[in-house]
């Protein structure tokens, strides 16, 4: 697990305000994924709200060598940043599965269930974004989704890396989410917003 660090840029009463931000949006993307998935329950776990260095990210999902098939959005408008939704390779091809009625592919995403997965990701955004605007007067948007199959490092590499320009750490919003029953699929949705560009949602917060 990574290990948190005191934030440079937040404290604890501006953390505890963006982990509702979380609970709020994440919400509402819980919802959306049940509604697209045919009313199959789906639950989520508290978000928790960290500041970690960059290269510590990928351990919040099994550590960098861990194979993961990850769909990342930029998120657009008022708040830069961006959105990472996780998932061990077997639960991201079963996921496809329940979304093609195929059950469970044993080789390669295939194009079908790459664009499915794509689908989850554009999903899970436009509603956490969403009520995210909504709620606190902000103009959000998803950027277009993409996909990639890789070591947890390379995937989440890709999303940290140009916010890593601007700032050392990263502000993560980690939510974990299950679906169905006893099998259930589990993963993790990350909100990393650039912590630059924060002011005006601290702002709204009354933090």
């Amino acid at each position: 697990m990574a290990s948190e660090t005191a934030s440079p840029y937040l404290d604890e009463r501006q953390l505890d305000a963006l982990r509702e931000v979380a609970n709020i949006g994440c919400g509402h993307a819980a919802t959306a994924l049940s509604k697209l998935m045919g009313g199959q329950r789906v639950g989520i776990e508290v978000p928790r709200a960290a500041v970690i260095e960059f290269g510590a990210v990928a351990e919040l999902v099994g550590g960098h060598e861990a194979p993961v098939v990850g769909v990342a959005t930029e998120i657009v408008g008022g708040l830069q940043g961006g959105l990472l939704l996780l998932m061990p390779v077997a639960a991201a091809k079963r996921l496809a599965g329940i979304l093609l009625g195929s059950g469970e592919s044993l080789g390669p995403l295939g194009d079908d269930a790459r664009s499915a997965l794509c689908e989850v990701g554009n999903i899970l955004g436009s509603a956490c974004l969403s009520a995210i605007a909504t709620a606190f007067g902000l103009r959000l948007m998803p950027s277009i989704p993409r996909l990639a199959q890789d070591m947890a490092g390379a995937v989440v590499g890709e999303v940290v890396c140009p916010m890593g320009a601007r700032a050392d750490r990263a502000v993560v919003l980690e939510t974990r989410f299950t679906v169905g029953g006893g099998s259930a699929l589990m993963g993790h949705f990350l909100i990393l917003p650039d912590v630059l560009s924060l002011p005006p949602l601290l702002a709204a917060l009354g933090v």
